[in-house]
């Protein structure tokens, strides 16, 4: 299937690198930026543009891939689902909850593909599947951290990411597993924002650069979230997702993992230390464009996916959520937007006596993606 690109900053970059053996082809790059457009453009044999209309005009891509700044978003996605494009966008999906319902909207009535990263790979499946052996047991508790770190100091073009706050950048991460694994957020128990930063620094977040929030999921856990542009992203948490429950913890080393190795997911029963849980296959160096070939697939097949737009337009409802309960000190109930948990795998029950409980297997053994 063709591709359009738009936006062909760093992260561009990355999901091209996985195109080479890919059954998707880059047929065009759009950037407002021609020269970053010629130059990702030349590199696959594509056409480049700096003029969204013109590039949907001229390029024959049933697919675009939405790579441009956070606050661009929205807007170019609503213009490829105008133009009869299906659509797969960087996170968020969009700055306002109400924008991004209508994205999904757009998308359902027109009969077209609507998904948003960050997708759920070989780790997160792997997490989702300890938790659904039943080794746990009930989860009750859980954190989750985004430190996304002081971008001034490891991006070229921190500006987008001084705009939107930690929270749209890295909170999705943890919040969009948390949402596949216990269904959407009820509400926002809590939250506070700071404004800390560096005084030394030129360049300052135009939002609060670090937000702690709790959440409630119905029937779920209790979440305490925390995100920051202050907290360096080489600090002990970055991504981390641990969730403790009745009969013991899971660990999640980086809830944006790509993949899978022996030490990214871990479990220990109640009362005992952490071991890994090892995936059943090998690494296998995935890459960025990976949802969007199975997003492409499924296109292909027949059935436009639209779970991915849906899950990515309650996250949104929950960062806007998390940043009324700061301003207003109360708590505030969040829109589902029709998201869903995602499916796993029924857990495995063994014969009675095998020395090990029935629902999974012992701490440690693992049972793979």
């Amino acid at each position: 299937m063709n591709c359009l690109f738009v936006g062909a900053g760093a992260v561009a970059a990355d999901y091209a690198a996985g195109l080479g053996d890919s059954p998707l082809s880059l047929a065009g790059v759009c950037d407002l930026d021609p020269e970053r457009a010629a130059a990702l453009a030349d590199d696959h044999g594509a056409r480049a543009f700096a003029d969204l209309d013109r590039a949907l005009a001229d390029v024959d891509a049933p697919l675009v891939v939405n790579l441009t700044g956070h606050a661009a978003h929205a807007a170019v996605t609503e213009q490829a689902l105008t133009a009869g494009r299906h659509v797969y966008s960087q996170k968020p999906l969009a700055l306002d909850a109400d924008r991004a319902g209508e994205l999904v909207a757009t998308a359902r009535r027109r009969d077209l593909g609507l998904s948003c990263a960050p997708a759920l790979g070989p780790a997160q499946r792997l997490a989702g599947r300890t938790l659904a052996d039943g080794r746990a047991g009930t989860v009750r508790l859980c954190y989750a951290h985004a430190h996304v770190g002081r971008v001034t100091e490891w991006h070229d073009r921190p500006e987008s990411f001084l705009d939107v706050g930690p929270l749209y950048d890295g909170g999705v991460y943890p919040l969009a597993l948390l949402v596949a694994l216990f269904g959407p957020v009820e509400r926002v128990r809590n939250a506070d924002s700071l404004d800390v930063w560096p005084a030394r620094e030129d360049r300052t977040p135009s939002a609060p650069s670090h937000v702690e929030a709790t959440l409630s999921f119905p029937g779920g856990p209790v979440a305490r979230l925390s995100a920051s542009l202050y907290v360096p992203h080489r600090s002990r948490e970055f991504y981390g997702l641990e969730l403790h429950g009745d009969d013991g913890s899971l660990y999640l080393g980086d809830a944006g993992a790509l993949d899978a190795d022996r030490d990214t997911v871990q479990f220990g029963r109640a009362g005992r230390g952490y071991t890994p849980v090892p995936p059943q296959s090998p690494p296998t160096g995935r890459d960025r464009i990976d949802p969007v070939e199975r997003f492409a697939a499924a296109v292909t097949a027949g059935s436009p996916p639209r779970d991915g737009g849906r899950r990515a337009a309650h996250v949104v409802a929950v960062c806007n959520a998390i940043e009324r309960a700061a301003e207003t000190g109360e708590p505030v109930a969040v829109d589902g937007h029709g998201a869903t948990t995602d499916s796993v795998p029924a857990p495995v029950v063994r014969p009675a006596g095998d020395g090990r409980r029935a629902g999974g297997p012992p701490a440690g053994s693992g049972d793979g993606t």
